[in-house]
């Protein structure tokens, strides 16, 4: 398993988490889920920020994924990492390896 797929599968199980969140959170009455989904998402997002400069740093996965999952995802959650992940993978898929410095690892 590369590192891509596995970042991006946590992705999407972030984002399904994220999603169980904003349902909760909408409705009344549901404090102990809200709390316990809101800290695991961001221990979640915490977790992912580091697995992806340690990804950045070994070269495996583009600088932008870092952006997108540490700052863009604080506005748009993760949604944006996921989409970021799947687009990258698409691209490699393609052959498009326009990013030397990165390799499939």
């Amino acid at each position: 398993m590369t590192w891509l797929r596995g970042l991006t599968g946590l992705s999407v199980i972030h984002s399904v988490l994220f999603t169980a969140l904003l349902v909760v959170w909408l409705l009344p009455g549901l404090e102990g889920p809200t709390t316990v989904l809101g800290w695991t998402h961001g221990i979640f997002w915490i977790g992912m920020s580091l697995l992806v400069a340690l990804a950045c740093v070994r070269a495996y996965v583009p600088w932008s994924l870092l952006a997108l999952v540490s700052v863009v995802g604080v506005f748009l959650g993760p949604f944006a990492s996921t989409f970021g992940f799947v687009r990258e993978s698409r691209r490699r898929d393609r052959g498009d390896l326009r990013s030397a410095s990165v390799h499939a690892a």
